[in-house]
């Protein structure tokens, strides 16, 4: 969500998967059409990764929302 572009290898280290689960979680996710896969112009063996237009949507919104809840709750222990 936080950018586009980025690699599996990238994501599996960043919230600590094994690079073989993480593959396996975006071809899941790319056969229901939430991300796309492109070669990577420089280094051909690997794939960027970008969400779609509706995924990254629907993102925005649920994270609006999960601030505006952390708002209130914070807002509610002072």
């Amino acid at each position: 969500y936080e950018r586009d572009g980025v690699t599996a290898s990238f994501l599996a280290e960043r919230y600590g998967f094994e690079v073989t689960t993480m593959i396996r979680l975006i071809g899941r996710m790319h056969r229901a059409k939430l991300v796309e896969r492109m070669a990577d112009p420089v280094d051909k063996r690997a794939l960027r990764l970008f969400l779609n237009k509706e995924v990254r949507r629907q993102l925005k919104g649920w994270f609006s929302e999960a601030e505006a809840l952390e708002a209130e709750i914070a807002s509610r222990l002072d």
